[in-house]
């Protein structure tokens, strides 16, 4: 996934090529057993320790956008203050500079096209393992352009490029410190982690939906107007409450549906419909939306996708044999429950 400014909606080709590579249009099919409740609740949440391998590529000689070894530092505390919540911890390996001759300042800018996307994978190629065994985080800068501000984006572990060297995560320099929340954001999609508005901003209408209905539903608006017939939608909790939401949004009943929004305040009204929906909705969850100086918070559902999908799907990230003993007290604790 990927986090961006200004023009948030301009990805939507690729995120739309995602989703039909994982899902298929119309559909919300689990992408392995951790999105199942049951095996995701008998997951061990023993420590795990996750190798993260930085990879700085120089602008101009120096690290990009004034990023400093201090600022990665104080990055890297503030991810494992807000992962330690979920019993994560990181080693971090000191970090690698590189120069690239095609990219000797920013990779391109953000536009209607992959240029910049293409950049973004090719250093991956070129400077990545093609075999990890941590999650490689390449740093740059990228040269500003009208059309906004990319911050960072992830791999989701069942993704096939999650265990090659086009997985791990891009960050922007310029979104890298002790305050800045990106990195902890993308780090849950490596994780296994969805938007906490995932089954309300990004789910798509039936190809028979009407375009207006499908433009509503793009931009994560009026979730009623055709929401109801995609498998996926996120009802209001407190409107639905019949509603098994371990099997909808982002498969974690306790985080709430909402809709995409980039404020603090509690979201209850939905900004085109002005319905008082989503009563009650999180806005302090760090798989949101909201700015950084008030996300914090992860949940016990998360927690265990986050466990449960590191060892299932990327166990190469986790240090010293911690997905073996996962996998061994996982099955004493489902044996307890059988």
């Amino acid at each position: 996934m990927w986090e961006y400014r200004k023009a948030r909606y301009g990805v939507k080709s690729i995120f739309e090529d995602k989703m039909t590579k994982y899902n298929g249009e119309g559909s919300c099919p689990k992408q392995g057993g951790c999105d199942i409740a049951s095996v995701r609740d008998s997951t061990a949440m023993t420590p795990m320790k996750v190798r993260v391998r930085t990879h700085v590529v120089l602008q101009d000689g120096a690290w990009p956008n004034g990023l400093t070894s201090d600022m990665l530092k104080a990055q890297e505390a503030s991810l494992k203050k807000d992962w330690g919540q979920l019993n994560v911890d990181f080693d971090f390996v000191e970090a690698e500079e590189h120069t690239s001759s095609k990219y000797p300042s920013c990779i391109p800018e953000y536009d209607g096209s992959n240029v910049w996307y293409d950049a973004i994978n090719e250093l991956k190629r070129t400077l990545f393992d093609a075999e990890p065994d941590a999650i490689n985080v390449l740093v740059t800068c990228q040269t500003p352009g009208s059309g906004g501000t990319l911050l960072g984006i992830g791999t989701f572990p069942w993704d096939p490029a999650a265990a090659t060297n086009e997985g791990g995560l891009w960050m922007n320099a310029a979104h890298i410190g002790g305050t800045h929340k990106t990195y902890n954001h993308e780090l849950g999609h490596n994780f296994g982690l969805w938007h906490t508005f995932h089954g309300v901003s990004e789910i798509f209408c039936p190809t028979e939906g009407t375009e207006d209905c499908k433009a509503l539903m793009r931009m994560g608006l009026c979730s009623w107007a055709c929401a109801c017939m995609d498998p996926c939608w996120e009802p209001p909790h407190n409107l639905h409450p019949e509603y098994d939401y371990n099997n909808v949004g982002d498969f974690c009943a306790d985080t709430g549906a909402t809709f995409r929004h980039w404020d603090c305040t509690t979201p209850t009204t939905d900004p085109i419909c002005e319905a008082d929906e989503f009563t009650g909705a999180p806005n302090d969850n760090i798989m949101g939306y909201s700015p950084d100086s008030c996300i914090n918070k992860l949940t016990p559902h998360q927690q265990a996708r986050v466990h449960c999908w590191t060892c299932d799907a990327t166990p190469f990230v986790v240090e010293n044999g911690g997905c073996a003993k996962k996998r061994a007290a996982s099955q004493s604790l489902r044996g307890h429950h059988a």
